[in-house]
């Protein structure tokens, strides 16, 4: 009987011992399945990253090219704002000159012709290439289509307002001629008849707009009661400290 038993409870634990080898086999190929799928997946990541390096180095060169275009194209864009400010050495604007309804490019030229014989130039010896008007005319609604129901708007109230004249564009034949104009421009603010009269540079868009933002700045520093304070070329001086257009101070810039 005992002998019966020990054979039985060899035969359980030789079946106990084949179903662990079993078990164990069944976890060493399911592992062996994981490492393989844990290798892919380390494959995969590490061409992901590579990838991810390669993009990032196109996109570091790509910024380094594009950095270099944005500099080639500041510099173009100075040269061409240069070239077309030279182009245009011989011609000034004259501002705030009365215009009349339908005026005609003779009477433009007459007052012209006043405003520089006011500064004494000698009209004799000064030739045009042209003389007009720039900007087509001001449209502005008549008056009778400025009041609604009895009230004044303040866009109603504009059209009201005799619209501002236009700039008058002229065009010397000699840069000696424009220059001086150009120097005896401030006698008109002494005068009795064109102390409205306002002369400037024929300039490009760009150094217009920039011109703009300068004297912008130059009527705020006035309402500061700024005393030294004048526009000098593309730069502003204000008490010996000299602006630029990119850094005007925070109190200088309109609101």
């Amino acid at each position: 009987m005992i002998l019966e038993k020990l054979s039985n409870i060899h035969a359980d634990v030789k079946a106990s011992k084949d179903e662990l080898k079993s078990e164990i086999q069944a976890l060493k190929s399911e592992l062996s399945e994981v490492t393989k799928s844990l290798n892919a997946v380390w494959d995969e990541v590490q061409s992901l990253k590579q990838k991810n390096k390669d993009i990032q180095d196109q996109c570091d060169a790509a910024a380094r090219e594009n950095s270099k275009l944005n500099e080639e194209i500041s510099t173009l864009k100075n040269r061409v704002t240069k070239l077309e400010d030279y182009s245009t050495r011989e011609s000034l604007r004259f501002y705030n000159i009365p215009e009349a309804p339908e005026e005609r490019s003779v009477e433009c030229s007459r007052k012209v012709m006043d405003v520089l014989s006011e500064l004494g130039a000698d009209l004799k010896n000064i030739r045009f290439h042209a003389i007009h008007r720039t900007r087509k005319p001001d449209t502005s609604a008549s008056s009778n289509n400025a009041v609604s129901n009895g009230v004044l708007t303040e866009s109603r109230e504009r059209a009201l307002r005799p619209p501002r004249p236009r700039p008058i564009l002229v065009c010397f034949v000699s840069r000696m001629d424009s220059d001086w104009a150009w120097e005896n421009r401030k006698k008109l603010m002494n005068s009795s008849r064109f102390s409205s009269v306002f002369i400037d540079k024929d300039l490009s868009s760009e150094s217009a707009k920039q011109r703009g933002k300068l004297r912008a700045a130059f009527r705020k520093a006035k309402e500061l009661n700024i005393g030294k304070v004048f526009i000098k070329g593309k730069n502003l001086l204000v008490n010996s400290t000299v602006y630029s257009v990119d850094n005007l101070p925070d109190y200088l810039l309109p609101r």
